[in-house]
């Protein structure tokens, strides 16, 4: 018959060794080795901003900052608001309001460029021309293919 110290030593060895074994550290934003939806990193106003526009394909995406870096005030959007092309679709304010994101599907005039490039510091994050062009091309081609239906009354 085996020694009950023994066994009691064991047992106990054997709880300890499969209690405290180490275990993998734990990941919670992973699952399988798959990154969670929740595990994505925030993007910041503006790359929220800007993906919104062109998410929205704006063909002409202007950001405008005041040159001292102070909040754009009523005077500033109103001079936004007369240069830009009467049709712009989207103004947007930062919430600190020290940036204004404008998506158009219209051209600003060169001068109203240059005034609004003159007062503000401006980006330009529009598409080329070649792009905004072949995109209207493209719509033009499946426009007309998709009115030559043919009606049946061929013979």
């Amino acid at each position: 018959m085996p020694n009950p110290v023994k066994l009691l030593f064991l047992a106990f060895v054997l709880l300890f060794a499969f209690g405290c074994a180490a275990s993998e550290p734990s990941n919670s934003n992973t699952e399988n080795g798959a990154v969670k939806p929740d595990a994505v990193p925030t993007r910041s106003e503006r790359e929220t901003e800007i993906s919104s526009l062109k998410n929205a394909d704006f063909d002409y995406i202007y950001v405008l900052k005041r040159k001292d870096g102070k909040a754009l005030d009523v005077e500033d959007k109103r001079f936004v608001k007369a240069k830009a092309h009467f049709a712009t679709n989207r103004f947007s304010l930062s919430t600190n309001e020290k940036t204004l994101y404008i998506g158009s599907n219209y051209a600003f005039e060169a001068k109203s460029l240059k005034d609004l490039n003159n007062r503000f510091e401006l980006e330009d994050l529009s598409k080329s021309k070649e792009q905004i062009e072949k995109e209207k091309s493209k719509l033009a081609g499946n426009s007309n293919s998709n009115s030559n239906t043919n009606t049946g009354n061929s013979k």
